[in-house]
């Protein structure tokens, strides 16, 4: 005997954000932590990059059904390391505790603040690397200077996404400063420490922050970032030919023009409704809007490393064949791998080891000239 009640599919068990807050910002936090947390490789990934395991994570995910929960969880196991001492794990797990937490969640900068300061605790503990916290460009820019000790090589300049912060970039940093070379890590204008407003030219404050570390043309400055930071170290490549001696770039927007970024007005909406409060938005979209390199791409010579993402959903999907138009003057080398945007499952391997050896290769001529 058939049943005569229809059919009514069970709705999926996506996390569920606190009924403390508008309908508006739940479902933007709901959304967020369930598109950072729920792509299990992705997650396994940026284990790795902390020094967590699978098996310390699984259990608090599976047991917390809300995205203030986990981040409430992952926090106080971090207030707890960091009671005990336990610096690296302690920023890792606040690491975590922010990441599933969107921009504008009210708790945001309270862990955010924990993963600062036991970073800057457990990276001024290691013997042979000096870390100085910099604020440059009259304040505009504030960063993590390390230097190795005997350092040997080029100064190399990091900077994140959008709606992200220069504690994340440790893993790009790490391999760098093992090479000899010292890493300046960088909140961009309006991110992180560095204070607001978003600056559509920042590679003119990028110049003034090089001017007063006294960087020169010899041995120069790499540059590189992920998605709106590589942005920025392309704009530098154009801007600073003299000091600039190469640029690499992480899922680089596939801007050119204003006029082509015009016609995909719907990718910058989609990012916006789901990292940004109604007050942000404008000042986002402005920049959006005036994202270009048309001005600077004909003065980028250096060589330009790149990786894009196959899956990149907020990128255009012609973005490889408009950058290799673009730089057609410049010596590039570019590639795309299987990924989302900002290539997470690949950072560490392979293009942290290859970043090393792409920034070796430039320098070693450099070196050789000179001491002829």
């Amino acid at each position: 005997m058939t049943s005569s009640r229809p059919f009514v599919p069970r709705p999926r068990r996506w996390p569920r954000a606190e009924p403390s807050l508008d309908w508006r910002m739940r479902a933007a936090v709901a959304l967020f932590g369930a598109a950072r947390l729920m792509n299990a490789p992705s997650v396994r990934k940026r284990l790795e990059l902390t020094g967590l395991s699978w098996g310390e994570i699984a259990p608090v995910l599976a047991r917390i059904r809300t995205v203030e929960g986990w981040a409430r969880a992952f926090d106080q196991a971090a207030d707890a390391a960091e009671k005990n001492g336990e610096f690296f794990r302690a920023a890792a797990l606040a690491f975590l505790g922010q990441l599933i937490l969107s921009p504008f969640h009210p708790r945001k900068a309270e862990i955010t603040a924990r993963l600062r300061r036991c970073q800057i605790q457990d990276r001024s503990a290691r013997s042979g690397i000096r870390f100085e916290r910099v604020v440059l460009a009259g304040g505009a820019l504030v960063g993590y200077l390390e230097t190795p000790v005997g350092a040997h090589e080029p100064l190399v300049v990091l900077m994140p996404p959008l709606a992200s912060i220069k504690e994340e970039l440790t893993v790009l940093a790490d391999p760098l400063l093992e090479a000899g070379h010292p890493v300046l890590r960088l909140d961009l204008p309006g991110q992180g420490e560095s204070p607001p407003p978003l600056q559509v030219k920042t590679e003119l404050l990028l110049m003034q922050a090089l001017d007063e570390l006294g960087v020169t043309s010899e041995p120069g400055v790499l540059i590189g970032g992920i998605s709106l930071g590589s942005y920025f170290a392309l704009r530098l490549a154009g801007a600073d030919r003299g000091r600039v001696r190469g640029v690499f770039g992480v899922s680089p927007p596939a801007i050119i023009t204003p006029e082509q970024w015009a016609k995909q007005p719907e990718i910058i909406w989609q990012y916006l409704d789901l990292y940004f409060a109604t007050d942000a938005r404008k000042e986002t979209l402005r920049l959006g809007m005036a994202m270009t390199l048309d001005d600077v791409v004909a003065d980028i010579t250096c060589p330009v490393l790149l990786y894009h993402a196959a899956n990149d959903g907020i990128s255009l999907p012609d973005r490889r064949e408009r950058y290799q138009k673009a730089l057609a003057q410049a010596s590039l080398t570019d590639q795309v791998l299987p990924d989302t945007h900002g290539c997470t499952l690949h950072l560490k391997d392979p293009i942290a080891p290859e970043v090393v050896a792409w920034a070796g290769l430039i320098h070693r001529p450099f070196s050789r000239s000179s001491s002829a």
